[in-house]
């Protein structure tokens, strides 16, 4: 993927958080204290937690991009909620790397087991059949968009069931 594209993904997500709910996403997010902090592509914060997008474009080992937020975890004992997204380009597919990309579940499975606080979220890339297509990552632009909203309803859900919860307290 060339690095315009993923540049123009990052600011096209960028700008719809910020749009649609208001969210500041920062890039190169560092997590934690100077000695182990990890950067993500795409974060910030939102109610009760962080969202993380990590952006995979034929890094080798993208599982490391989940295991550090393990790592994280563990350390910091964050108790707020992390929402992991992570998104694949084609590269892994067309250059068979999807058996990384499965590690990645797994991990994130692992994870979970251990901190309730976690949810991991994939969007794979789109192998593509013809040598002469002009797949792009901004084709995955609408599935992020679709988790994020699932996401930030869930929270609202949330919010707004607590809030019920406290009127009946008072009432």
């Amino acid at each position: 993927m060339a690095k315009a594209d993923l540049n123009e993904f990052i600011r096209n997500i960028k700008n719809y958080m910020l749009s649609e709910y208001g969210f500041g996403a920062r890039s190169e997010y560092c997590l934690g204290p100077e000695r182990w902090c990890f950067k993500a592509d795409i974060a910030c914060d939102i109610k009760n937690g962080k969202l993380i997008i990590e952006i995979e474009q034929g890094q080798p080992h993208p599982d490391t991009n989940v295991a550090k937020y393990w790592y994280w975890l563990e350390k910091s004992k964050y108790k707020g909620k992390l929402y992991l997204i992570q998104v694949f380009g084609r590269e892994f597919y067309d250059n068979n790397y999807k058996s990384r990309a499965d590690l990645c579940q797994f991990v994130a499975e692992k994870i979970s087991k251990c901190h309730a606080n976690f949810k991991y979220m994939s969007i794979p890339g789109k192998k593509s059949h013809k040598w002469e297509e002009d797949w792009r990552i901004q084709k995955l632009l609408p599935e992020v968009k679709n988790i994020l909203n699932s996401i930030i309803k869930k929270i609202n859900k949330k919010n707004l069931n607590a809030q019920d919860r406290k009127r009946v307290k008072k009432g």
